[in-house]
């Protein structure tokens, strides 16, 4: 546990403009707070100016999938499923192989709670995890990357 929860952000400067490299702990919101408006570069299919631009960067040890929650539950329900949701569980899914980011909404407790709860899922007796996204805004943004590079195949 940390008091942050994502890595830090990684900002440059390209032809005197700031550039967002990695999303992290310190939202585009309060950068541009301070610098003005800032280029977001936080993908790289080769060559990275910082790490964590990969795609596949972020990846758990389980199969995990992106998207509706509900609707996914529904088409994996054959399979042994963990769910990694925002605010709430589900109905249809065990409530030991379910982890709430932050039942209060709260995206800077949702960020504190993603590694611990991705290493959980990697113990958990699951063949898939199912993960939905959150706001995209703030430290959203950064927990919605992560999520997405952690989803990729």
């Amino acid at each position: 546990p940390c008091k942050v929860g994502i890595e830090s952000t990684i900002i440059g400067w390209e032809d005197d403009h700031p550039v967002l490299y990695r999303m992290g702990g310190i939202s585009l919101e309060k950068i541009e707070s301070v610098v003005g408006r800032v280029i977001v570069k936080a993908h790289s299919s080769s060559q990275p100016q910082a790490p964590g631009q990969l795609t596949n960067h972020y990846s758990p040890g389980k199969k995990m999938l992106l998207g509706n929650l509900q609707k996914l539950s529904e088409k994996y329900s054959s399979n042994r499923v963990g769910v990694l949701s925002f605010r709430h569980k589900l109905d249809n899914v065990p409530p030991d192989l379910q982890r709430v980011l932050s039942s209060t909404g709260n995206l800077e407790e949702a960020a504190r709670n993603l590694f611990s709860m991705l290493r959980q899922f990697d113990e958990m007796n699951v063949d898939i995890v199912l993960a939905e996204e959150v706001p995209n805004e703030g430290l959203g943004r950064a927990i919605n990357d992560r999520l997405r590079r952690a989803a990729v195949q």
